[in-house]
């Protein structure tokens, strides 16, 4: 599993784990799916995600990224980049959004099935969380995140 895979699932732990734990009413609002708001940190991630997979996908496609050492490096390729005949900064967009609809059914069916996290798991979110940022926090930094 490549860097960019890795720190995605991680910042979705600890994304996960800021929006159950403590985060408060005034948490910002990303966007709103039907009836229910996704919050700042859960679309952060999702758009972290689609960016890591727009950089996949156009690796593949023949881009190369061996000179990108920072976020504007990597800024300038997607910018001269297109995926499935969109910019890739709308593909991005496109794809977060996407992640998030998916979020929201998920979030719905826990609650419509009545199932709770337990402070144990709520526990192990926030060390996992911590670690990452430990971890990854330089990476977070010096691609922007």
């Amino acid at each position: 599993m490549n860097l960019l895979k890795k720190a995605g699932a991680i910042l979705l732990a600890a994304c996960t784990a800021a929006s159950m734990s403590s985060c408060g009413e005034n948490t910002a609002t990303a966007m709103t799916v039907t009836d229910f708001d996704v919050r700042a940190g859960i679309y952060l991630y999702y758009a972290t995600s689609a960016y890591s997979e727009a950089v996949e996908t156009i690796r593949k496609g023949g881009n190369a990224f061996e000179n990108a050492e920072t976020s504007n490096d990597y800024k300038k390729v997607l910018d001269e980049s297109n995926i499935d005949g969109i910019t890739a900064e709308e593909w991005i967009q496109n794809k977060a959004e996407e992640f998030c609809k998916t979020f929201v059914a998920i979030e719905k069916e826990f609650e419509a099935l009545g199932l709770t996290l337990t402070g144990e798991q709520l526990a192990a979110a926030d060390a996992n969380a911590a670690s990452s940022m430990s971890y990854y926090g330089e990476y977070f930094t010096k691609t922007g995140i």
